[in-house]
């Protein structure tokens, strides 16, 4: 067996036959057998990602994860952009053996490509064994996605308190652009919690922001059956003028949550131009 045998006469060894070799496969064997000895042949490895056959690629992807270079990051993140999806599965989970915030950024480049059931669960799976990584560095905004749809996927995947706390405050934070609060918004309609919810409900926000925060919170409730704790009626504080934004989400809400102490106001509201004629109908 190789690894009864002295490392340094077996990697000798190895790199003699290795130069003999150009068939891919047998390229692979020769890459497998100095790991087998625990001396990676870095350059190998790397001339095995951009084989042409993919076979070879993913499997020297793999073994990319099990003994990663200096500069594996930057090499998964070629990988992860490959043509065939096995490479880009093999670098999805290789990813998670790196212990750096980078990589789940890296690893939601894979959505950027056709993907399947096996490389949405590799990357749920990525997601939630390096979430003890990235969550925080997330939540200090030293992280940042490069998409809003890998940041949702990778929210999405973990479903962490820590990460819907984070979006509650890039919404809420005034500083920050229209873009990304309704981006975060976004997020927490598809994701978020009754605490969540209360937080943005009993907040205040600009007169632009406020139609679309309650828009989201009643996305909840209707995709989800998710409402904020505590006293519902609240929502009568921004009925105002019949014809205002704010007024007209607030109506919807008090109708969808059958709220009996608004029922007036509602079926006033309801009979009124500002309704949406499928809501005028209702009792």
């Amino acid at each position: 067996m190789l690894a009864d045998r002295n490392p340094q006469e077996v990697a000798a060894a190895l790199a003699v036959w290795t130069k003999t070799l150009s068939d891919d496969h047998d390229r692979l064997e020769a890459l497998w057998a100095s790991q087998t000895i625990g001396a990676v042949d870095a350059p190998l490895l790397k001339e095995l990602l951009r084989a042409k056959d993919w076979n070879a690629r993913a499997a020297a992807t793999r073994a990319l994860g099990r003994n990663p270079t200096p500069d594996a990051l930057r090499l998964l993140q070629v990988q992860i952009a490959d043509e065939h999806p096995r490479v880009r599965l093999e670098a999805v989970r290789a990813l998670k053996e790196l212990a750096d915030p980078r990589s789940i950024e890296i690893a939601m480049g894979a959505l950027d490509k056709p993907t399947d059931r096996f490389l949405d669960h590799a990357l749920w799976l990525t997601a939630n064994e390096l979430r003890d990584v990235w969550l925080p560095a997330y939540q200090a905004k030293k992280l940042l996605f490069t998409k809003p749809e890998h940041e949702a996927f990778a929210l999405k995947s973990v479903k962490s308190p820590l990460a819907l706390k984070a979006l509650a405050d890039q919404v809420k934070a005034g500083w920050q652009s229209m873009e990304t609060r309704l981006n975060a918004l976004n997020l927490l309609a598809a994701t978020a919690g009754p605490e969540e919810l209360t937080a943005l409900f009993t907040g205040t926000f600009p007169p632009d922001m406020q139609p679309k925060i309650l828009a989201a919170i009643a996305r909840c409730t209707r995709e989800r059956g998710v409402k904020p704790n505590g006293d519902l009626t609240k929502v009568k504080r921004w009925f105002g003028d019949a014809g205002d934004a704010t007024a007209t989400e607030a109506m919807l809400l008090a109708g969808l949550w059958k709220l009996d102490r608004c029922a007036r106001t509602w079926r006033s509201w309801r009979a009124t131009a500002a309704a949406p004629r499928s809501m005028r109908w209702l009792s």
